[in-house]
């Protein structure tokens, strides 16, 4: 049996890298969805100080830029479009898995739901 050093994480021990925020994932795909975090805020009903810092809690966890920030909003850099996807599928999943609880009737299609945000 391995022996595992008491000084590491159980993530680190098995060499998994640490999840980042979920509130900080749906963040970055709300303003990536809006193209600006004001919007992303109204649309989150949140304030844009707490967009601004999920979407920085995110840039820190991978180790780069997401937004080019503008005065008309923001623009998604490479590492953000690389990003996006994956990020959108996870958002998606956690919501479906976690978001609403499971209805024995059909669920009701309604605006937001099919377009999604902003």
């Amino acid at each position: 049996m391995a022996t595992i050093d008491p000084e590491l994480s159980a993530n680190d021990a098995l060499g998994l890298r640490r999840l980042p925020d979920v509130d900080a994932v749906q963040a970055f795909v709300v303003t990536a969805q809006c193209g600006s975090m004001r919007a992303a805020a109204a649309d989150m009903n949140t304030s844009p100080t707490s967009i601004r810092r999920a979407v920085a809690r995110l840039e820190r966890h991978v180790e780069g830029r997401l937004f080019t920030r503008t005065r008309a909003g923001v623009r998604l850099t490479a590492l953000g479009r690389a990003q996006l996807v994956n990020a959108q599928r996870a958002v998606y999943i956690l919501g479906e898995a976690l978001g609403r609880p499971r209805a024995r009737t059909r669920p009701r299609l309604t605006k937001r739901s099919i377009a999604g945000y902003c």
